[in-house]
């Protein structure tokens, strides 16, 4: 996933790399071109992305 970060003159990406054979076993990096990778859990955005994160649930009108 891309995402803008005001200042920046590029994107900066998610990444998510699976260590193992459980989905569970994973680490999530940011990174932003011109800085060392941050793991998602470092950057305080848990409840921002709880908040704005698109739903998966399938629209009544599509049942």
């Amino acid at each position: 996933m891309e995402l803008r970060i005001d200042g920046d003159p590029e994107p900066a990406t998610v990444l998510r790399t699976w260590h193992g054979d459980d989905a569970a076993d994973s680490a999530a990096v940011l990174d932003r071109p011109g800085h060392d990778p941050v793991p998602l859990p470092d950057l305080g955005w848990q409840e921002t992305w709880r908040s704005t994160a698109p739903s998966c649930r399938t629209p009544s009108s599509a049942r």
